[in-house]
């Protein structure tokens, strides 16, 4: 009888050892949090993009969800999907609950709807922006890749019945080193401290447009097209930017109109977007969204590799219709002459633009301002 309780003894206790090492095998350890972003080593050869982890605070109780959205070298890059308590620390324990192989590496920005826009100062006190999700955990395209950025990024997205609203808040370790140089519009900001907004409004990850705004408030803007690869820079969109800077860096508010946009008419709407900033004096380059690695600075312009913006409900589309006349005064004076006469004259004419549908729109053109056009194209 003695030996036969031994031997059940010794099977019970192996069993359990068995059973508890893929609890072991399978749980790392969080590195790095960064916004909604969980950086977690040890689980690298188990865990895969769309894998799920569960991070567990036996002390609380608490529990937190995270989504693989990125496989490095030996971390893995997560998401909170799900939070409750006091969130995720630093070496706290992350357990795998369910492996989904999954190629969507995405990440979702949410746009809240309000009734009134903010006052476009550049400053983000207004109450409005405070019903706004913040953004974070902005990751590095260079010179890291997929690695937190030195420096804090929050951006903020509402709307209204009218306009979209962007705000950056650009924290700063050395508010005194921003650099910016310009202030005329589509101006070569990318050199400048600058930030920038990618939209893909159909979602196709074909086409999209893409603003810049510098600290000064001075901005750029362009039209992309297959995926990114080609842009015009002769599109010039209505909106507006203001920046300003504080002892803790700089921030920036944006509106945009959606009768500058062409999307469809949808009952709640989902676009492609990234958020970027960019810090001169390291030449660091961060984005909401990274693709694949690329030194090239028209990786910013790629549309296959966005995040999601949600929360658009009931968006109104409208045609398109400006008016945009001009008069051209001159005076002219032959001082050649010993009598010199002095004429003058007056020149003026008219561009209209239509949207015809959303997808085309008619451009129209009487007695055209070449000097214009020469400046714009410069």
């Amino acid at each position: 009888m003695g030996r036969t309780f031994l031997v059940v003894l010794i099977y019970a206790l192996g069993g359990t050892l068995v059973a508890g090492e893929p609890s072991v095998r399978n749980s790392g350890l969080v590195q790095n949090v960064m916004g909604e972003l969980v950086y977690v080593t040890g689980l690298n050869m188990v865990a895969s993009v769309g894998s799920q982890l569960r991070v567990d605070n036996e002390s609380s109780g608490d529990s937190t969800s995270l989504k693989v959205i990125k496989e490095l070298d030996d971390v893995l890059v997560t998401q909170i999907v799900e939070a409750s308590g006091s969130g995720v620390k630093v070496s706290d324990r992350v357990r795998l609950v369910g492996t989904h192989s999954s190629d969507q590496s995405l990440r979702t920005a949410y746009a809240v709807r309000i009734d009134r826009g903010p006052k476009m100062d550049g400053i983000l006190n207004d109450a409005v922006w405070r019903q706004a999700q913040p953004i974070e955990g902005f990751i590095q395209r260079d010179p890291g890749y997929w690695i937190p950025t030195t420096e804090r990024t929050v951006a903020r997205i509402l709307y209204d019945d009218k306009q979209i609203y962007f705000g950056f808040e650009c924290y700063d370790s050395e508010p005194n080193q921003i650099v910016a140089n310009y202030m005329r519009r589509d101006s070569e900001l990318w050199g400048d401290d600058n930030v920038q907004i990618l939209w893909d409004t159909y979602n196709d990850k074909q086409n999209g447009v893409f603003f810049f705004v510098n600290s000064l408030g001075a901005k750029r803007d362009l039209v992309l097209s297959q995926e990114g690869r080609t842009y015009n820079e002769d599109w010039d969109c209505i909106w507006q930017a203001k920046g300003h800077r504080h002892n803790r860096g700089w921030s920036v508010e944006v509106a945009i109109p959606f009768d500058q946009l062409r999307f469809k008419k949808e009952e709640d709407a989902v676009w492609g977007i990234n958020l970027a900033r960019f810090i001169a004096r390291k030449t660091e380059s961060t984005a909401l969204m990274v693709g694949r690695r690329s030194s090239s600075p028209r990786q910013r312009y790629r549309t296959t590799d966005l995040a999601q913006l949600r929360g658009l409900k009931s968006l109104k589309t409208k045609s398109l219709f400006q008016i945009k006349p001009y008069v051209l005064p001159s005076r002219l004076q032959n001082l050649q002459s010993t009598d010199p006469t002095t004429s003058t004259s007056f020149e003026s004419g008219v561009d209209v633009r239509y949207g015809v549908t959303p997808n085309m729109t008619l451009d129209l053109s009487y007695n055209t301002d070449f000097a214009q056009v020469e400046g714009d194209q410069k």
